[in-house]
């Protein structure tokens, strides 16, 4: 079970997505290790869910759910 579970959804965000998960990642690691950063792609005209994906595969705390 996971401790802390952030869930931010994006609309054509493809150029904040990279700093997003870095700031929010980095914070909830000075509350604890047991959290996970689920993005939500709802739609975008642009390469956000590109950018979730990268994100997601680099870093086993972050996972993506399209819709």
């Amino acid at each position: 079970m996971t401790l802390i579970s952030v869930v931010v959804p994006v609309l054509n965000e493809d150029s904040l997505i990279d700093e997003l998960v870095s700031r929010i990642v980095l914070n909830l690691k000075k509350i604890t290790d047991d959290f996970e950063l689920i993005i939500v792609y709802d739609g975008s005209q642009d390469n956000s869910w590109i950018k979730i994906e990268q994100n997601a595969f680099s870093n086993k705390k972050v996972r993506g759910i399209k819709l």
